[in-house]
């Protein structure tokens, strides 16, 4: 058993290696299959599933490998804002409500007004143009073939809604970040 799964990291690791120098992500990475999964007890309308997306495991623990690759990068040039809190290792809502509080503090005893401004995005990830995306990659520093495989990973991406044994036609994404992708939320960061 050893020997085997030294033969498919060995394999794994010289395939990543290959996607990372030639800047190709492989198609049958790029497809999803989506699943409706109810919110409520009964649903009655479509608003009341929450779609789940299933991505190849193969494409999940590539991401993982650029994930890490991307966010050292970014936090090694100072690229991602120490007030960003979301989809962040070592932050939380408790940080960033204490961060909020202690402005508060500080404004009152200053004698200064403190204004506030919250925003929810629906569905943002699904809003991700793709080229707005790569141009904030390209003008992070990641170029190259690097910013080719992310343009590979973003472009010609399909989906198919499956219910039980039963499976929709494919249809392209043509915006969006994958939802379920280990990369995603990193990616969202860049872009807003």
């Amino acid at each position: 058993m050893k020997i085997a799964n030294c033969i498919v990291s060995e394999w794994l690791s010289k395939f990543f290696n290959k996607c990372l120098t030639t800047g190709e992500f492989p198609d049958s990475w790029k497809i999803a299959h989506i699943t409706p999964i109810p919110k409520v007890h009964n649903p009655s309308s479509s608003s009341e599933y929450r779609s789940i997306s299933v991505l190849p495991v193969l494409s999940k623990l590539f991401e993982k490998v650029l994930y890490h690759r991307v966010y050292a990068y970014l936090t090694e040039h100072n690229l991602i804002d120490k007030r960003q809190y979301g989809f962040r290792e070592n932050h939380s809502t408790e940080l960033a409500i204490t961060t909020i509080c202690g402005e508060l503090v500080r404004n009152f005893d200053n004698k200064l007004i403190t204004f506030s401004f919250f925003l929810y995005l629906s569905k943002a990830f699904d809003c991700c143009d793709h080229e707005i995306l790569l141009d904030k990659l390209y003008h992070y520093g990641i170029r190259g073939v690097s910013h080719k495989l992310f343009s590979n990973c973003l472009h010609s991406r399909k989906q198919c809604t499956k219910i039980g044994v039963f499976k929709s036609s494919y249809k392209r994404i043509s915006c969006g970040v994958p939802q379920g992708g280990v990369i995603s939320p990193l990616l969202f960061l860049i872009y807003i």
